[in-house]
């Protein structure tokens, strides 16, 4: 009778190992995947922050030039609009 549970205890230690194993295994998929994840939305951010930026400059130029102004700002003097908002 010992001798079978040793043999079930044998088995058993085996399969806990494998177990463990497999786990270590789908973890470092897991973080790998992750990572990956991770700078594709880095990329990605960086590209909306650029579009953003150029978006921005043209945003500020019909925020300036689109007021009601009687005159152009950049025609009056060297004390311009544009000069003042900077």
């Amino acid at each position: 009778m010992r001798r079978y549970f040793r043999d079930v205890n044998d088995n058993l230690v085996l399969a806990v190992e494998q177990v463990h194993n497999l786990d270590d295994v789908l973890n470092s998929v897991l973080q790998a995947r992750l990572a990956q994840v991770s700078i594709d939305q880095n990329n990605d951010m960086r590209k909306i922050a650029a579009w953003a930026g150029i978006a921005a400059v043209w945003t500020a130029i019909a925020g300036i030039y689109g007021m009601n102004f009687d005159y152009i700002p950049s025609c009056i003097g060297s004390s311009a609009t544009p000069g003042r908002s900077a």
